[in-house]
C-alpha cells in the first residue's frame, strides 16, 4: 500500500479516520499506478475509512513549508532542550509572552530563553515542537516566519493539560 497519511478528524464528540495517498499529478496517468490506487481504494472502503488522493496541486506551498518546518521538531529525544519537568512552566510563560507582547516570535522566545537561563533558540524549538504535537494551533496557510508576530491558540488538548496542572 502507498497510503501516506491516516488522519484522525475530531468533531461532534467523536473521532473518525481518513486515509490519504499523496502522488505527483503526472503519476496519475500511469495505468499501473491507477491499478494500485484502485486496490487501496477498495481496501479502505471495505474497512469503512474515507480514502483519497492528494496531489501537489492541492497542497499550498506555505502549508508544505510549514509542515516541514514544524515536523522536524516533532520528536522529543534525550537531547530535547526542555526537560519534561519544566514543560508546563515554559509553555505557560512562552504562551503569555507571545499573547501579550508586540514583539516577533523570535524576540518573545529569546526573552523567555534569557529569563529561564536557556541557550538561545531553545524556546523557538519548543514553539515548533508544540505546534508539531498539536498542543498549539497556527494557521498553516500563512508562511511561518519567526521574525514576525504570530497568532497562536492552545488546542483543546493543551487546555485540558493546563487545567489538570492547575488542580
Amino acid at each position: 500500500m502507498s497510503t501516506d497519511f491516516i488522519i484522525d478528524i475530531r468533531g461532534d464528540g467523536d473521532v473518525r479516520k481518513i486515509a490519504r495517498s499523496v502522488k505527483p499529478a503526472n503519476q496519475l496517468n500511469s495505468v499501473r499506478t491507477m491499478e494500485k490506487l484502485e486496490i487501496e481504494r477498495l481496501y479502505w472502503k471495505e474497512i469503512d475509512i474515507d480514502w483519497g488522493i492528494v496531489t501537489e496541486q492541492q497542497i499550498s506551498i506555505n502549508f508544505a513549508k510549514n509542515a516541514e518546518y514544524f515536523l522536524s521538531c516533532l520528536e522529543k529525544s534525550e537531547h530535547a532542550p526542555i526537560p519534561q519537568s519544566l514543560f508546563f512552566q515554559v509553555e505557560s510563560e512562552l504562551f503569555q509572552e507571545i499573547q501579550t507582547s508586540a514583539n516577533s516570535l523570535s524576540m518573545c522566545a529569546l526573552n523567555i530563553d534569557k529569563r529561564l537561563g536557556f541557550q538561545p533558540g531553545t524556546c523557538l524549538w519548543f514553539v515548533r515542537h508544540l505546534v508539531a504535537t498539536k498542543n498549539w494551533v497556527v494557521d498553516m496557510e500563512v508562511l511561518f516566519e519567526p521574525s514576525n508576530k504570530i497568532e497562536i491558540q492552545r488546542s483543546s488538548t493543551m487546555l485540558n493539560k493546563v487545567g489538570e496542572q492547575a488542580q
